[in-house]
Parts: C-alpha cells; sequence; structure tokens
C-alpha cells in the first residue's frame, strides 16, 4: 500500500509525549510502592498486636490475692474496656489505614499491567500495519480485506487499552496525591482516640491503683526487714 491514510488508517494518539507522560507517571508510582508496602506492612503489625491488648486477663494475679486494695479496683470491668479500646483501634486501623493503602498498591499494580498490555498491543498494531502495507496492489482482494480488518481491530483494541492505561495511571497518581496522606492521619486519630479513652478511663482509679502500690511496697519493706532476722536463725542450723 503506498498510503496509508488513504486507506482510512487511523493510529491512537500515542506520540512520544503521550508515551513520555505515561512513562514518567509509572515510574513515580514504581518509586514509591515499595515504600507504601512498607508502611502498610507497619500498620496491619501494629493491627495484629493489638490482639494483645484485648487478651490480657488479669484473674490469676486476682485469684492469689486477699481482700486487699486490689478488690476495690474492679478490675476485670478495667482491663474489658480497655480491651474493648484496643478492638477498636485495631477496626479503626485495618479500615481507615491498611485497608485503602492495599487498595492504593492495587491500584498500582492495575497501571503497571495497564502499561505492559497497551505496550504488548501497540507493537500488535505495528505488526498488523506492516503486513497490511507488505501487500502489494496485486494482492487477492480477499488477503487485502482480512489484512485490513486485521488492521482495524488492532486499531480499535490499541486504542480502548490506551484508554484504559491512561485512566489507570490517572486514578494511581490521583491516589498518590491523597491516599498515604489521609492513612498518615487516620492512624494518627485513631491512636489520639485511643489514648484519650484509656486516660479517662485509668485516671478514674489512680487514687485506688496508688493506694495498691503503697500497700505493696509496705509489705515488700516489711519482708526485706525480716530477712536479716531470718539470716541469723539460718546460722545457728548445723552445717552438713
Amino acid at each position: 500500500m503506498e498510503d496509508d491514510e488513504s486507506e482510512g488508517f487511523y493510529r491512537p494518539d500515542d506520540s512520544p509525549t503521550v508515551r513520555a507522560e505515561m512513562r514518567g507517571q509509572v515510574a513515580r508510582l514504581r518509586a514509591i510502592e515499595s515504600l507504601v508496602t512498607q508502611f502498610t506492612a507497619s500498620a496491619s503489625e501494629l493491627s495484629a498486636s493489638l490482639a494483645k491488648l484485648s487478651s490480657v486477663d488479669p484473674q490469676p494475679i486476682v485469684a492469689v490475692q486477699d481482700k486487699s486494695e486490689i478488690s476495690k479496683l474492679g478490675v476485670s470491668d478495667v482491663f474489658t474496656q480497655l480491651g474493648d479500646f484496643a478492638e477498636n483501634l485495631q477496626h479503626q486501623v485495618q479500615r481507615n489505614v491498611v485497608e485503602p493503602l492495599n487498595g492504593f498498591s492495587k491500584d498500582i499494580g492495575d497501571a503497571t499491567k495497564a502499561a505492559r498490555a497497551f505496550d504488548e498491543e501497540s507493537d500488535a498494531l505495528d505488526a498488523a500495519h506492516h503486513k497490511y502495507l507488505s501487500l502489494s496492489r496485486e494482492s487477492p482482494l480477499e488477503t487485502r480485506a482480512v489484512a485490513q480488518q486485521d488492521l482495524s481491530d488492532r486499531v480499535a483494541q490499541t486504542a480502548l487499552q490506551l484508554f484504559d492505561t491512561q485512566m489507570a495511571l490517572k486514578d494511581g497518581c490521583g491516589s498518590q496525591r491523597c491516599v498515604p496522606q489521609r492513612a498518615l492521619g487516620e492512624l494518627l486519630v485513631a491512636q489520639l482516640a485511643y489514648h484519650q479513652s484509656c486516660t479517662r478511663l485509668l485516671s478514674g482509679i489512680m487514687p485506688q491503683v496508688s493506694a495498691l502500690l503503697e500497700e505493696a511496697e509496705e509489705r515488700r519493706k516489711a519482708i526485706k526487714e525480716e530477712q536479716p532476722a531470718d539470716a541469723r536463725l539460718r546460722s545457728f542450723l548445723p552445717r552438713p
């Protein structure tokens, strides 16, 4: 064929400028992908660790104590509420931090895959175009028609893939400008709410806790004061 324009040939707008812009977007997304993954992993570890806070059981300690200041604390209720606070923080971290960041990582992966698919489609279009142009005017009409149809299909597919790639990159770059920042902010807000709740709960029982600590300290001192006398008694025991 002498002139592809005369045959109504259309090529998607993947000019060098468009290609350069897309490559730049892919490079920017890939550059932060590992950093986002690293932060997501840290947030996931924090979320998993909160399960331990909600599983602390004070009953083994309570069971071995006599009726003292510890009975006034209502420790079971206190630890239950602390566990509820931890579970709520875990839920907030998972929903508002981990899940959005995982979604952002998926956007990056989708954009990268779309860019690779477009490169493959573009190569296939070039091959179909070359095949079409290599036909002479003496080629059978049916052969020319098949080649032209294949070229038209490739053009349409490449145009669709270009559009999908541009949209995927647009979504990924758009997410980059808001998702990580919001995830970081939500993490701080969730931790603030958690620590404020713990502070309000524990501040109310601090007088009883102080009395508990004082009682324990007095008993420790009493035990320590008895130790010299016990040592003297031991010195009178027969030696083997």
